[in-house]
């Protein structure tokens, strides 16, 4: 998924990987791995089977049942 701005939503996918300038992300349920570069905006991510990798440049990050490594690069932001 490439988007410039504007929200996110996906879900039931296997492999991801998002590049987004800025509003919010959601991903659920994601059997496989997950790689979120955002310039700006929230991101949630729940029940990701395999490795998380998010490179953030602002805004608040919430992840919950992973099931593999977690991986951030976070530029400010809660």
């Amino acid at each position: 998924v490439h988007d410039g701005s504007g929200e996110i939503i996906i879900s039931k996918v296997a492999n991801t990987v998002i590049n987004d300038g800025s509003g919010s992300i959601t991903a659920n349920d994601i059997t496989g791995t997950l790689e979120i570069n955002d310039g700006s905006g929230s991101i949630e991510a729940r029940n990701i089977s395999r490795d998380i990798k998010i490179h953030d440049g602002s805004g608040n990050i919430d992840v919950a049942n992973a099931q593999g490594n977690i991986e951030v690069h976070d530029g400010s932001g809660g």
